[in-house]
């Protein structure tokens, strides 16, 4: 006689499977006849819990559960992506960050020079003389190194461009230097890039309404062919250095692109 064979775990589940069936019609018939049955092992095989269905209709839930979760992080990421877009436009064109070649003045000197050296000072301002003195005597009467206006068919290589914080143009006027380009008193760009740079005299914290991170005077010098920052410490350089700042600036313009750029000298007195 063979010895009975062992049932595989299929066998096991679908015997469970019925037991349980059978368990349960017993007690849909009893409830009918308002009997209780106690609860048996079968019972607690099927839907009840510990069964292959409740494990299915455990999986179900956690997959929507996954669902939820991942459509909830979609649409915050979406929120916060617009919100960072549109926080710089809730007064107007001077809140928005703007790149600089939508600065009329500092376009014109970005496209016709090597270096831009914008400048924020006020006649005013006694820590600005001295800068400004700097600025003249180092550069102002050096031939054909400053762009001033115009379409210049060669590219020279520095522009200076003065942002007052006078409070009238004709103290502006009085206190530019040769070779100087100003930016018109009256116009919006005076404004929008101290806005855009952070910097302003004390007296003009109130009315600009920002956190300023440079104080007047500030010479901040720009990649002429890349617009980036390449340093916001001209002043410092030109107090240690005078008028090899602009070698200085030269030297780290050419780090910044990652290519060698030639000193410029062009009879320059040390």
């Amino acid at each position: 006689v063979s010895p009975p064979r062992a049932r595989n775990n299929d066998e096991r589940m679908t015997l469970d499977d019925s037991a349980t069936a059978v368990s349960m019609q017993k007690r849909r018939v009893a409830s009918n006849k308002g009997q209780v049955l106690p609860l048996i092992d079968g019972d607690t095989k099927g839907n009840i819990s510990g069964g292959r269905i409740g494990q299915k209709d455990s999986g179900g839930v956690t997959c929507l559960a996954v669902v939820i979760i991942i459509v909830t992080l979609i649409v915050l990421a979406l929120f916060v992506g617009k919100t960072s877009t549109e926080t710089f436009q809730n007064d107007g064109d001077l809140a928005r960050p703007l790149a600089l070649s939508e600065f009329e003045t500092v376009n014109r000197a970005l496209k016709h020079s090597n270096l831009v050296a914008i400048y924020f000072a006020a006649s005013w301002c006694p820590m600005s003389t001295p800068i400004t003195n700097l600025l003249e005597d180092s550069f102002s009467s050096v031939p054909n190194l400053l762009y001033m206006s115009g379409n210049s068919l060669q590219r020279k290589e520095l522009a200076i461009v003065h942002v007052s914080s006078d409070t009238s143009q004709s103290a502006m006027e009085a206190y530019l230097k040769p070779g100087w380009i100003a930016v018109p008193f009256d116009s919006n760009e005076r404004i929008a890039l101290k806005k855009h740079f952070f910097v302003c005299a004390q007296r003009e914290l109130k009315q600009l309404g920002i956190e300023r991170k440079l104080e007047i005077p500030a010479l901040i010098i720009v990649d002429g062919e890349t617009h980036s920052v390449i340093t916001t410490n001209g002043v410092q350089d030109l107090e240690n250095e005078g008028a090899k700042a602009l070698d200085h600036w030269i030297h780290l313009q050419s780090i910044l692109r990652g290519t060698t750029i030639q000193i410029f000298r062009n009879n320059i007195a040390y």
